[in-house]
């Protein structure tokens, strides 16, 4: 009988060895900077292992960005955000934060979080047609609106345009001026110089290395009253896909079509010409057949009468997350978000369905439904055991001044603030 061999059990563990090039890296990381890389102009500095001179210049442009107010974040060679909520209270303007954090990640880039600064970038992009689009663009705008803005060279040959958005909060939308035509704001960010990456460096689009001021101009209304539009649009098209089926037959076309207007005047606040050109969109798209010009004045004429009341889902979710530190809360308020912003009416989602959705226990969403209860953010209103409550969203006040010294209350009526001492 044949002797079979048991030298391979127990199998052997295979020690793994790091590359050369990360051993190389975390090398360079836990030495003083006497050995580390040379700078080399020819090719791009944020490979590893890190070169001393981009760090320190890295670091430097931080704190100039820091300097003209601007809420900044380290970003890897991928363009990845290398802290947590950094288009919130995370991004960095304490110059002792920013050396700490620069030095913690000296390869790091520098990126500009566009929400905390109030800026506003129109990112142009050669690759999908932007340079066509942006033609058109400078002959309805003029060429003078982007003459004065600081503006950035990309590695891909685009360019970054930096604008102010002031108080409004102007929300991040792929070819929202054209294709290739990028509009970044609230909740967005983007890479500054001197960032590298593979491709190449961000530089200043100027005469020397760095801009005379890092002021920005103005949004022009020409191109806010055009992203409103196309903003105006997407949600049109989103509130499409997710109420109206995909083709509306005769006997259901005046209620689907009036329930989108008054949706469209509660919660978006069209006017009449901006609603006329949304359902006549949706109506050609999904009613068979569609209903006629006639109709669709009457429909927009009777939604016009309803007043703008309704809560922005959207603007309710971005006022309350700073409060919302615990990831269960925060998942359920971004799904009551949701489907506030797709359902027509009341706001009464069943609670297992909710909790399926959010993927959540039912008793782990009951308990963060009742902590946004007690931070304000959401009403309840409860309609007996057999009826889903109904859900009411509530925007977050501003802090209100402490009252004089000695004072007991205060009401407002018509403008004007009583105090009862």
């Amino acid at each position: 009988m044949a002797t079979v061999s048991l030298n391979f059990w127990p199998p052997q563990k295979r020690q793994l060895q790091p590359d050369s090039a990360h051993r190389t890296r975390v090398a360079a990381q836990r030495r003083t900077g006497l050995n580390w890389r040379q700078h080399d102009e020819t090719r791009s500095c944020a490979k590893s292992p890190v070169c001393r001179r981009c760090a320190l210049i890295a670091l430097e442009a931080a704190r100039l960005y820091s300097a003209a107010n601007l809420a900044i974040y380290p970003v890897d060679d991928k363009k990845r955000a290398l802290i947590k909520r950094w288009n919130y209270e995370g991004a960095l303007r304490d110059p002792d934060r920013i050396e700490a954090i620069f030095r913690q990640f000296p390869d790091a880039g520098v990126g500009i979080a566009c929400g905390p600064s109030e800026h506003v970038v129109i990112d142009v992009d050669e690759r999908n047609g932007g340079n066509e689009s942006f033609r058109k663009l400078c002959a309805e705008v003029g060429l003078e609106s982007f003459e004065l803005c600081p503006t950035v060279r990309t590695p891909s040959g685009g360019f970054h345009y930096h604008f102010q958005a002031g108080n409004e909060r102007i929300r991040t939308m792929s070819h929202a001026l054209g294709p290739g035509i990028d509009v970044i704001g609230y909740r967005g960010g983007v890479v500054a110089p001197p960032s590298r990456r593979a491709a190449g460096a961000y530089v200043w689009h100027c005469e020397g290395d760095w801009p005379d001021t890092l002021e920005a101009p103005p949004l022009p209304d020409a191109i806010r009253s055009q992203i409103r539009a196309r903003t105006a649009a997407r949600r049109v098209q989103r509130l499409a896909a997710t109420t109206i089926p995909p083709i509306v037959e005769q006997g259901e076309r005046n209620q689907t079509l009036a329930l989108v207007a008054i949706r469209l005047r509660t919660r978006l606040g069209l006017g009449r010409d901006s609603m006329m050109t949304a359902l006549t969109s949706v109506n050609v798209e999904r009613c068979r057949p569609p209903l006629s010009e006639r109709e669709l004045t009457e429909i927009v004429m009777s939604a016009i009468k309803y007043p703008v009341a309704g809560v922005d889902p959207l603007s309710w979710l971005d006022g309350w997350l700073s409060e919302l530190t615990n990831p269960t809360e925060l998942r359920v308020a971004t799904t009551l978000a949701t489907l506030a912003d797709c359902v027509i009416g009341d706001l009464s989602p069943n609670a297992e369905l909710m909790a399926r959705r959010c993927g959540l226990a039912e008793p782990h969403y009951y308990a963060a439904r009742k902590r946004l209860e007690d931070l304000k953010a959401i009403v309840v209103h409860r309609r007996g055991r057999k009826l889903a409550p109904v859900i009411e969203l509530r925007l977050r006040l501003p802090p209100q001044p402490p009252l004089p010294r000695g004072t007991d209350s205060v009401a407002h009526h018509c403008g004007k603030s009583y105090v009862r001492i």
